[in-house]
């Protein structure tokens, strides 16, 4: 390759990244490994932060010097350090993390002003109610926060910190609205959940545009662009009346806005800023994913008709419209045949994209689909068939590291990828025809207390 136009890092849920964009327009996989978090029980989930960073150190050492770098990342991941020397003092919680979970249950009283105000959710999966947690269930942590010296950085935010000598304390607008702390209409830090907690003095990062000079590391690489990774795949592969479908380790519908809308049970937030002007999208969420699937078991994905069992995939908590936190994935009966609950979850995953589009886009001029369970050939052609229309699945299967990769290099994000028009089938139109009795099952489930899941 020639001297590349620019280089990404992906802060992924599931996996690190890194790829040069090539003067065509291409992007070259450079390296990749799997992402260092840790499950401690059914609502904790943190991350080694040491080795992401030794992680991220030698990624970082493939890039040739001077070219521009761009960093999309996991939303909601962050790190409570010290503002010298850039030492944690507290756990690193994954967005996974639901440990905050009573707290937002104790103060659900600020739930109609989030929703209003901030676009999300009252969530334990934001960072505003588990820093608010932590301060309670360690008192200390708030009094050491209280006498100053301690700052608050979602994980690109640290890293580059970190990796430049502390000089720089920043965040793009993208990754600052995902926190439940800051008012994405003025892009001003709206620190309500912290007081709330009693939570006072705490170092937050400048909330800046997502392409400029955003950070010189000591490596001699200059950061030129930060994205949350959900949004630099939207920008990346849709137009304004698209819809994007982004199937990973979380399910995502997206659906580009033109303007701030808060909608009661959906979530609105920026996409990226660029000289002041914001872009934002609606979005649906799915608490589970790929992760999910292998907890399942490892076969085929196959599609069976004549099975009627069903599957409310959301692992981490129900997501859109639900939003129920103590809820995991739950099956209409027993089942303990690996098969049968695959073929039932990816049922449930393709219906749980349809009521969102619904939702969210009916009249989206294209649905685009993303996302590593995108490449599964019957899973793509499924949701073709469940939503009953032709959708396109992008060929480039890292849009996430393209869109940040193209604000980096300084062109429009817009990459007008290549696409594979994906048909309904008819041998999948059961699909279309049973998402009524899921959809039926899922109201009356929504009406009983939540239970374990059955695998």
């Amino acid at each position: 390759m020639s001297a590349p136009l620019a280089a990404a890092l992906d802060l992924g849920s599931t996996r690190l990244k890194l790829a040069l964009l090539a003067a065509d327009g291409e992007l070259e996989l450079r390296a990749s490994a799997p992402f260092p978090s840790r499950v401690l029980d059914a609502l904790r989930v943190e991350v080694d932060l040491e080795q992401v960073v030794e992680l991220v150190t030698g990624m970082l050492a493939l890039v040739p010097r001077g070219t521009p770098l761009g960093v999309a990342t996991q939303r909601s991941t962050f790190v409570l350090f010290e503002s010298r020397g850039a030492r944690p003092v507290a756990p690193v919680l994954s967005w996974r993390d639901r440990r905050a979970q009573s707290w937002c249950e104790r103060n659900r009283d600020l739930g109609a002003w989030a929703e209003g105000s901030l676009g999300l959710r009252l969530s334990p999966h934001y960072a505003g109610p588990k820093v608010a947690s932590l301060c309670e269930e360690q008192p200390q942590l708030r009094e050491r926060i209280e006498r100053g010296g301690i700052a608050f950085g979602t994980l690109e935010t640290y890293l580059i910190q970190r990796l430049s000598s502390g000089t720089h304390h920043t965040t793009d607008v993208s990754m600052a609205a995902r926190t439940l702390l800051l008012d994405p209409r003025s892009a001003r830090w709206d620190l309500r959940i912290l007081e709330r907690a009693g939570v006072h003095g705490l170092g937050m990062p400048s909330v800046t545009d997502s392409r400029g000079s955003l950070g010189s590391l000591d490596n001699g690489l200059e950061v030129r662009a930060a994205l949350s990774d959900q949004a630099s795949a939207l920008v990346a592969s849709t137009l304004d009346s698209d819809v994007l479908v982004n199937l990973g380790t979380g399910g995502f519908v997206l659906a580009p806005t033109a303007s701030f809308e808060a909608r009661a049970g959906w979530l609105c937030g920026p996409t990226y800023a660029r000289n002041g002007a914001v872009g934002f999208a609606l979005e649906g969420t799915i608490n589970g994913g790929g992760a999910t699937l292998a907890e399942l078991g490892q076969g085929e994905i196959e599609l069976d008709a004549s099975d009627d069992l069903l599957c409310m995939p959301d692992e981490n908590g129900w997501g859109a419209p639900y939003w129920d936190a103590a809820r995991s994935v739950t099956f209409s009966r027993d089942c303990a045949d690996p098969q049968r609950l695959r073929s039932a979850w990816i049922t449930g995953l393709l219906f749980r994209v349809r009521e969102l589009i619904e939702a969210l886009a009916p009249r989206a001029s294209r649905v685009r689909l993303a996302g590593g369970l995108a490449h599964h050939e019957l899973v793509a052609r499924a949701l073709a068939s469940t939503l009953g229309r032709t959708i396109e699945r992008l060929e480039a299967p890292e849009s996430t590291l393209l869109g940040v990769a193209r604000l980096a290099a300084g062109l429009e994000p817009f990459a007008d990828p290549r696409v594979v028009r994906m048909d309904p089938a008819p041998e999948l139109s059961w699909l279309h025809q049973r998402f009524d009795a899921w959809r039926d099952w899922m109201l009356a489930l929504r009406g009983t207390p939540p239970a374990r899941p059955t695998r």
